[in-house]
C-alpha cells in the first residue's frame, strides 16, 4: 500500500510542479522514498532517523547553487517531556528587497507515541503524503528558483 501511496503522490508532485522531465521526477522520487523508508522509522522529532534527515538536507541544499546552509538546534516540551530537534536553513542572496520563504518540516509521528494517533500501539508513520513530499517539492523548488536567479 505504502508504494501505491508514494507512486501517486510522486505523479502529482511531478505533475504539480511541472516537472516534465525524468531527472526533476527522479529527484522528488528519492527525496520522498529515503524520508519515507521504513528504515528512517517515521522520522520522530529528536530520533537518530530525524538526525539522519538533517543531515541529509543539510547535504541536498548545500549542493543548491548559491545556497549558504546553516543549522538551528532547538527544543520544546509537551506533556513534561523535552524534545530536541534542529531546523535546517538554506539561504540564496538574490540581492532583491524582497526574499521569498519556502518551509516545510521533516519530521514525523515516528512510531506512534504520545504525538501520534496509535499511542496504543507501535506502527510506522512514514509521513509519504505530507511531510516528504513538502520537503522534496521544496528542495525542487528551491532549485529551479536557484537555477532562475544565476540567468
Amino acid at each position: 500500500m505504502k508504494s501505491i501511496t508514494i507512486s501517486i503522490l510522486l505523479i502529482a508532485l511531478a505533475a504539480f510542479s511541472g516537472a516534465q522531465d525524468s531527472s526533476q521526477y527522479h529527484y522528488l522520487h528519492k527525496v520522498v522514498s529515503f524520508l519515507a523508508s521504513d528504515s528512517m522509522k517515521g522520522r520522530a522529532c529528536g530520533s537518530e532517523e530525524e538526525k539522519m534527515v538533517a543531515e541529509f538536507l543539510f547535504n541536498e541544499m548545500s549542493q543548491i547553487n548559491g545556497c549558504k546552509v546553516s543549522n538551528q538546534p532547538f527544543q520544546f516540551s509537551k506533556d513534561s517531556t523535552t524534545y530536541k530537534s534542529i531546523n535546517v536553513i538554506g539561504f540564496i542572496d538574490n540581492k532583491s528587497e524582497q526574499t521569498i520563504v519556502l518551509s516545510a518540516h521533516y519530521d514525523h509521528l515516528g512510531t506512534g507515541g504520545p504525538l501520534s494517533h496509535s499511542k496504543g500501539s507501535i506502527a510506522i508513520h512514514n509521513g509519504a503524503d505530507d511531510n516528504a513530499s513538502g520537503v522534496a517539492l521544496m528542495l525542487n523548488l528551491a532549485q529551479d528558483l536557484s537555477k532562475k536567479d544565476s540567468r
